[in-house]
């Protein structure tokens, strides 16, 4: 009987395991070969999936926000939340899923001066889709009268750079995240009315 192959689980095997080398050997001194012979695959079977590192990368960056996209916009994760509640279940999420990909993230933040500027494009492209929502979630609380009213822009910039300084916090000084993270968590109760 043939062996039956989950591709998506496959390709995550790739991907996680090309973070992981991207980490230890550098991103300019990885290849596909190294990345097959980590994940114990042949580099004709990786070659099935991915056709460069870059297109790793991108595959990397893209999945883990469309899962993170796909849960929030579910009715089901929505539930009966204000738009002030969901920032803060969405905010507190994303700073879990962080603490949970935490070697990936560190990996990832370690080869991110690596980039060329097309995967520098994904990277933005996929935050816009966060920011966006932040936004959508901000200006709803403020029309409810839930948050002060400010610009919108300006709430979701600090939003967006706390949630970063966490995972740089997480990745590389991890006696000081818990303190990112409460700042955080102060800053959103700061913006109630």
């Amino acid at each position: 009987m043939p062996k039956i192959i989950d591709h998506e689980e496959r390709k995550e095997l790739i991907m996680k395991t090309a973070l992981k080398v991207f980490g230890i050997y550098g991103y300019k001194e990885t290849n596909l070969s190294l990345i097959a012979k980590e994940c114990g695959l042949s580099r004709t079977t990786v070659y099935q999936y991915f056709s460069s590192i870059d297109e790793v990368l991108h595959y990397a960056v893209k999945t883990g926000t469309d899962v993170l996209f796909e849960k929030y916009n579910s009715a089901q994760w929505q539930g009966d939340s204000t738009p002030f509640e969901l920032l803060q279940r969405i905010t507190t999420d994303i700073l879990d899923c962080a603490d949970h990909y935490k070697t990936e993230i560190t990996n990832f933040i370690l080869i991110m001066k690596s980039f060329k500027p097309d995967l520098g494009a994904v990277i933005h492209h996929r935050s816009v889709k966060l920011k966006i929502l932040f936004s959508r979630l901000i200006r709803k609380s403020q029309a409810d009268g839930q948050i002060v009213s400010a610009n919108s822009g300006d709430l979701v910039m600090k939003l967006i750079i706390l949630i970063e300084t966490y995972c740089l916090h997480l990745a590389f000084f991890e006696d000081q995240a818990d303190q990112i993270r409460e700042l955080l968590e102060a800053y959103i109760l700061s913006l109630k009315v």
